[in-house]
């Protein structure tokens, strides 16, 4: 017997507001009252976006905290969102207030976008491992988006046991999953070391994979493709600042053979798409120019790149506290809609896509991937290429620890006659399988690890994804944890 075709899902109405009602609202916010320059005389309808200085983090924090100490009424009808990339108490990292009508708005907007790219589709019926917790939403978020999608939400959060996700997906017959990045890749994990200890596997067939919050590397990827013998890959991008905004189109995932020699950490650049008519994407280079995707780009021609900088958020979907040029940390560049892969059956049933969606490729984040350690410089991707890609040591992820040796460490030492560097650095890694890795494994990485930097006090723990330090929030895996600060 056939089976009948998933309803399709009636999408909202556009409803945004205009970029000079976004500026003539933020030049009379609190948030912004510091940050107008030159406005011109008279209306503020002549206001542009060069009028306002950027906006960083430190200005939302204080300028929120301002809000609630004098203003009773701030709270109500709000929904309030905290960052997931801060490692602050609970209490003192960036939280982002949005009117509650405004949030329920721009989701139906964002599954308006992720229906188009076809992220999330009618049929779909979604492992959903986000978290929740600490005022953290992202369960909440990505569950809405599922089901103003279409699809189905197992909604079963990321602190669920391995097996227990294996139970739920076989009951319902799960076909897609959704999590961050670091999620995704301890749940393969699993399911890889039932395979290769030859127990049952999981029981349910995988189509596509959907990450969030952090990148994934070509050999992440190859790995998710082996252990969960899924073919196709897509992303859905957002932060509390901005909510969800951008889509990385479903693709096939790379062969093994196409992705051994590259980093499991290292960050490849990926294609995403966002909608001009919800939010204004501009892109600072390294000289400072701006690059404003208000207006479509064209296809790139000729040798000529996009300039690639950082990049800078104006929101149109919030009205009650604006977010205008937000500067991210996100670097990235623009490119045309027509010039991305995979369009081709996006504009065959929705020609007109061609006219707002805009392509934006991500190159990372501007954190610190790089460390001195004693008198040596180390750089993160580098380390990648040079020793954690190479396939003897079968890692899919690691972290490292910078930490100083206390005084009572350096004098036992020097007791007992053994010369102490007062620095060194603890590498975490997580191997493909929980099965104990070769005898002496540890202690030849080391050595591998020393030859970039020599002398240097390197050691090397073999461990799960418990055993990698997260953030508070989001539970992203932290690259560099630097004790010494």
């Amino acid at each position: 017997m056939s089976q009948p075709k998933p309803q399709e899902v009636p999408q909202p109405t556009l409803c945004t507001y205009s970029l000079p009602a976004i500026l003539s609202r933020a030049a009379t916010h609190h948030i912004y009252k510091s940050l107008l320059l030159n406005p011109p005389s008279g209306s503020t309808s002549q206001l542009a976006l060069q009028h306002f200085s950027y906006l960083h983090k430190d200005n939302l924090i204080k300028s929120f905290q301002e809000l609630l100490d004098s203003d009773p009424t701030f709270l109500h009808s709000t929904y309030i969102s905290p960052t997931g990339g801060t490692l602050s108490g609970a209490t003192t990292h960036l939280y982002f207030f949005t009117s509650s009508a405004e949030n329920r708005a721009q989701r139906a907007l964002a599954s308006t976008l992720y229906s188009t790219l076809k992220v999330l589709e009618p049929g779909d019926i979604v492992i959903n491992l986000h978290s929740g917790g600490l005022m953290y939403r992202s369960q909440d978020l990505i569950g809405t988006l599922i089901s103003q999608c279409g699809a189905t939400d197992l909604s079963i959060g990321s602190i669920a046991k391995d097996e227990d996700i294996v139970q739920i997906g076989r009951r319902f017959g799960a076909n897609t999953i959704a999590a961050p990045s670091s999620r995704l890749l301890q749940f393969a994990r699993y399911v890889y070391g039932l395979r290769r200890e030859g127990e049952e596997e999981s029981g349910f067939r995988l189509k596509k994979v959907l990450f969030t919050s952090e990148p994934l590397s070509k050999a992440q990827e190859a790995f998710l493709k082996e252990a969960l013998e899924v073919e196709v890959l897509g992303s859905i991008y957002g932060s509390a600042e901005a909510g969800p905004w951008g889509g990385a189109i479903p693709h096939k995932i790379a062969g093994d053979r196409e992705s051994r020699e590259d980093a499991p950490g290292a960050q490849a650049p990926r294609s995403f798409v966002f909608d001009r008519r919800q939010i204004v994407v501009e892109i600072i280079d390294p000289e400072g120019n701006v690059l404003d995707a208000s207006t479509n780009p064209r296809p790139e021609g000729g040798e000529e790149k996009p300039a690639v900088g950082e990049i800078v958020l104006t929101s149109l979907t919030r009205f009650t506290n604006p977010l205008v040029r937000y500067r991210t940390g996100d670097f990235g560049s623009l490119h045309s809609f027509l010039s991305l892969a995979e369009t081709e059956e996006i504009l065959k049933e929705t020609p007109e896509a061609a006219d707002y969606l805009i392509g934006i490729t991500m190159h990372g984040r501007d954190t610190n991937t790089s460390f001195f350690l004693g008198t040596g410089y180390i750089d993160t991707i580098e380390l990648d290429r040079r020793v954690f890609a190479k396939p003897e040591w079968d890692v899919v992820e690691w972290q490292v620890i910078l930490y100083h040796h206390t005084d009572e460490e350096m004098k036992a030492a020097a007791s007992a006659g053994v010369c102490v560097r007062t620095e060194g650095a603890e590498f975490r890694v997580v191997r493909k399988s929980d099965k104990s890795p070769p005898v002496g494994y540890e202690e030849k990485l080391e050595q591998a690890l020393a030859e970039v930097n020599e002398g240097a006090e390197m050691k090397v723990n073999v461990v799960g994804y418990d055993g990698l330090e997260k953030g508070r929030m989001a539970r992203k895996v932290i690259k560099i944890v630097d004790r010494r600060l």
